[in-house]
């Protein structure tokens, strides 16, 4: 299971108020970003992933740098993604024909304020995982989507070779504090004595290693502990 939480805190832009649940915009940025790194973590994971994206600053895209943040600290937590995700923001300022218009990469504050677009684009260096485009105006062209997204494209790239820089490769163990978890195939008379008497035995392998015996197939248990 992966599951991103994304938190926008006031005095992210200078504002001051009080604390309150998630907003609307805090849950639709969550889950954008959510949806741009979740195919990318694989299927076999053992373990349940909760990613906390905290702004603490923004002048832009903050749910674009969520992904990327996200992907580099899941890539330094040991987690085998397919590849490195990264995000960025197109923008765009067009006149009411959209015959003269100028496209933005990686757009501020004050240009998604005044301009006419902000499109999300998040991706590797093999494809798009997620977008999102919200418009101002009634609607855009298709040769301004086109290039729009090769403007993100090449974004993408740009912003994917300054994470490698950063984090050129997975974490090859996971660090001391995820604990152990190992699946171990039991046959039945086994699965018997360990279980008999109340799960006297499982208990007594409990207390002896603080490990947790956890029956997950007819056949198989599950043990997990800390590292040490």
């Amino acid at each position: 299971m992966f599951m991103l939480h994304y938190h926008f805190p006031s005095f992210a832009t200078t504002a001051i108020s009080s604390l309150r649940r998630a907003t609307r915009r805090e849950l639709g940025h969550g889950a954008l970003a959510e949806k741009a790194l979740k195919r990318l973590i694989p299927n076999d994971f053992p373990y349940c992933l909760r990613l906390a994206c905290d702004v603490l600053e923004s002048n832009g895209s903050s749910s674009m740098a969520s992904v990327c943040a996200g992907s580099l600290a899941l890539l330094d937590a040991g987690v085998q993604m397919k590849a490195p995700v990264a995000g960025v923001a197109m923008g765009l300022f067009v006149d009411d024909e959209q015959r003269d218009y100028r496209i933005l990469t990686d757009i501020n504050g004050l240009e998604d304020y005044f301009g006419d677009m902000d499109f999300k684009v998040a991706g590797t260096v093999h494809g798009y995982t997620a977008m999102q485009l919200d418009l101002k105006i009634a609607g855009i062209n298709p040769e301004v989507v086109t290039e729009a997204l090769g403007g993100a494209q090449s974004g993408l790239e740009h912003v994917l070779k300054l994470m490698r820089n950063a984090q050129p490769r997975c974490r090859e163990y996971f660090k001391s504090t995820v604990p152990i978890h190992e699946t171990i195939p039991v046959a039945v008379y086994q699965r018997h004595i360990l279980f008999r008497s109340g799960g006297y035995n499982a208990k007594l392998v409990e207390s002896e290693t603080g490990s947790r015996v956890r029956l997950i197939l007819i056949l198989q248990k599950t043990l997990t502990s800390s590292s040490d």
